[in-house]
């Protein structure tokens, strides 16, 4: 871990690289031991406390203060090396990589790679906005991410046909579950590329509406409730339209057309 964060903070060119810092994300959210193939086991970390997690954060702005000044920093063996001591390296490269993201913006071109390095991992996305959404970069970035999902949307379907529908609604609710309405912004913009793309989404039937229905009654930006509001109506015909194709039914499939988020087209299942 040492090696890795002083190899990035004393080469500029790879501080400044996101790839470098997706590599090293994806690198402390896998397993140590390799496929057989030689490739890395991704896991699925338990979250911890938010009272470790504090702490972690704290050791780690100190680290990285030591970093920057004197090039070596030493890890706090209980914290590091203990038997959440993976999980504190991952907080530690997520602390490393929300600081450069604040500091050196203007020279990235793309976040993607860093939001998809986090995995299954979450709890530790979250971490990752919650720090940049109290910083003024949060417009820049919300505004990057926007550009990723225009210009790299077929990457992401493709991901998510991989990782599933609980990923995606775990996704989702994580993002129109938070407080800052920038990070909900993202949400719904989520929520959009998945309602223009639904025939690269054929697991979107299995979402699970129940919960994302829960969060209308929370204190959504009151435009962002409505693209909700409709994306689970959309999602709702959807699966009726699954069940109406397997019984040959007419039903209302859900499309987009225009300015208008979504609207309803009758189509005739054959039989």
């Amino acid at each position: 871990m040492k090696q890795a964060l002083r190899m990035l903070f004393g080469n500029q060119a790879l501080y400044q690289n996101a790839r470098c810092w997706s590599a090293l994300l994806t690198l402390w959210g896998s397993s140590p031991v390799l496929e057989q193939s030689g490739l890395l086991t991704t896991l699925t970390l338990q979250a911890t406390s938010f009272s470790f997690q504090k702490k972690v954060l704290r050791a780690s702005d100190a680290i990285l203060q030591e970093l920057r000044l004197h090039g070596n920093a030493t890890l706090p063996a209980d914290l590091f090396f203990g038997p959440l001591g993976l999980e504190a390296c991952l907080l530690l490269c997520t602390q490393a990589a929300r600081e450069m993201l604040v500091t050196e913006f203007p020279w990235l071109t793309s976040l993607l790679d860093i939001i998809l390095a986090f995995g299954k991992n979450l709890w530790v996305l979250k971490v990752f906005l919650e720090g940049v959404s109290k910083t003024p970069a949060i417009y820049e970035v919300i505004g990057m991410i926007s550009r990723d999902l225009s210009y790299q949307k077929y990457t992401l379907l493709r991901l998510w046909q991989i990782l599933g529908p609980d990923y995606v609604g775990e996704l989702l609710c994580l993002l129109l579950g938070f407080r800052s309405i920038d990070l909900q912004t993202v949400g719904v913009l989520l929520t959009r590329l998945m309602v223009e793309n639904l025939s690269q989404c054929p697991w979107a039937k299995s979402l699970d509406l129940h919960r994302l229905k829960a969060l209308q009654t929370q204190q959504l930006d009151p435009p962002h409730h409505l693209q909700l509001r409709a994306f689970v109506s959309a999602f709702g015909k959807l699966v009726t339209a699954a069940v109406g194709a397997l019984e040959g039914e007419r039903v209302w499939w859900p499309c987009c057309r225009g300015s208008h988020p979504v609207v309803f087209v009758c189509v005739t299942s054959p039989s």
